[in-house]
């Protein structure tokens, strides 16, 4: 059956690599397809590809390189270990060379050449050498860099180093090239130069958190660092302390994850993961229900007809944010922006509207140094946004608290919009 759900971007989280000590974190040494499970990756990465899809591909940087890895021998070799020894390679990003070179430009290359796209950078958790949690503490540089921002820009760079050992350098063109691209965790200050960000997982799905989302998305972008991908999840009876009572009530907050994120710079759906919620207690995988898979044909035709028209919208949008990106490139503009870039004159835009503090600029209402585009009064980008945008004027300084029908988002002819996340899926707070 066709629900007509626009799909191009098809995301493998870790399972789908060898696990070496298991099937959690302490599997971070797995860098190949997991043959039990991808009897011929090849062919079924060739089989997505004709479809359209791109695929990104889930790995943690933990424990090296180990010894079955289909492309250990060669990877020994440029570290300097007698392959016959087996010897882990220990994960060594940031004293030594020889191991990036290792595992960024010989094993990362193997699902590369059977058809994946990119990398998603995810936990740079401890290995033998660099101790601690490589997100949060600073194992680099005698302590001024992190794991993170090394994994990000060996696999951004990829395509590059392989464009120059092919003998092309900045002055002669290589048809062939990609474009780098890696989806990370944040590495710190400098990580603008790798922007498409990973927020890591969320414990608590409520409404409070997901609310988080889009001020957090916005405030970034101060840094540069504004690309963010969040896990768009599905909701299950008892989230939110016990307070999701009902499956309507669930759905109600999955609705509202989707619709914020097509509003977002990346809409991602995630099943959540092992990591996180229910998932992480010890009856899991026997209790599945603790994991909501994200499946939107599975949906109530209500909710089902809601997230439909929000990733078809999403689809009509991409020019738009494409053109966000290329602003974003050249001028550090993000697309998701703070109110106070546009009002910087007003007290309200940086406190926030009393009601609703979650608000957000999509792009650039009058366009940046004269890019981008002017939604007001110009055209908007797609024509289904005719009924679904409202005048809003800032300056006025009032608000107004209007329903809003199911299936319907608060987007602004001004590319402004806001969240209440406190109400529910048929009611929330409109300003204009």
């Amino acid at each position: 059956m066709n629900h007509q759900l626009p799909l191009d971007v098809f995301i493998w989280d870790m399972g789908w690599h060898l696990k070496h000590g298991g099937s959690g974190l302490g599997s971070g040494c797995g860098w190949s397809f997991d043959p039990q499970l991808f009897p011929n990756a090849t062919q079924f990465l060739g089989e997505l590809k004709e479809k359209g899809l791109h695929m990104g591909m889930n790995v943690h940087d933990c424990g090296g390189i180990c010894s079955d890895e289909p492309l250990y021998a060669e990877a020994a070799a440029a570290v300097g270990v007698d392959p016959k020894t087996k010897t882990l390679l220990t994960a060594q990003w940031c004293t030594n060379p020889k191991f990036a070179h290792a595992l960024g430009d010989i094993v990362n290359k193997g699902p590369l050449d059977q058809g994946a796209d990119f990398y998603w950078n995810d936990w740079a958790c401890s290995g033998p050498i660099e101790s601690g949690n490589g997100d949060t503490s600073s194992g680099c540089l005698g302590g001024r860099s992190t794991p993170s921002f090394w994994t990000n820009r060996n696999r951004h760079t990829f395509h590059r180093r392989q464009s120059i050992a092919k003998g092309n350098t900045g002055a002669t063109s290589d048809p062939t090239e990609t474009r780098g691209f890696v989806m990370g965790r944040w590495g710190g200050m400098g990580s603008h130069r790798y922007p498409h960000g990973f927020s890591g997982d969320v414990v608590d799905v409520n409404w409070q958190t997901v609310a988080y989302q889009p001020y957090f998305t916005a405030t970034a972008g101060n840094v540069l660092f504004g690309w963010w991908s969040h896990d768009l999840l599905g909701v299950k009876v008892g989230d939110d302390g016990h307070n999701i009572r009902t499956r309507a009530e669930a759905m109600e907050l999955h609705v509202r994850i989707l619709q914020w994120g097509a509003w977002s710079p990346v809409f991602r759906t995630h099943d959540r993961g092992a990591s996180a919620g229910g998932c992480y207690d010890s009856h899991w995988p026997s209790q599945l229900g603790d994991c909501p898979i994200v499946k939107p044909w599975e949906a109530d035709p209500v909710y089902l007809a809601a997230i439909r028209e929000t990733m078809q919208d999403r689809a009509r949008l991409m020019p738009y944010a494409y053109t966000g990106a290329r602003t974003f490139y050249d001028d550090g503009l993000a697309l998701l922006r703070p109110m106070y870039y546009e009002h910087p004159e007003l007290e309200i835009a940086y406190k926030g509207l009393v009601k609703n503090p979650k608000q957000s600029m999509v792009g650039s209402a009058g366009g940046a140094g004269g890019r981008g585009v002017a939604p007001s009064p110009g055209p908007p980008p797609c024509t289904s946004c005719q009924n679904l945008h409202m005048g809003f004027d800032l300056s006025g300084g009032g608000a107004r608290i209007q329903a809003i029908p199911n299936g319907q988002v608060n987007i602004f002819n001004s590319f402004q919009y806001s969240y209440d996340f406190t109400r529910r899926f048929d009611r929330i707070n409109i300003f204009q």
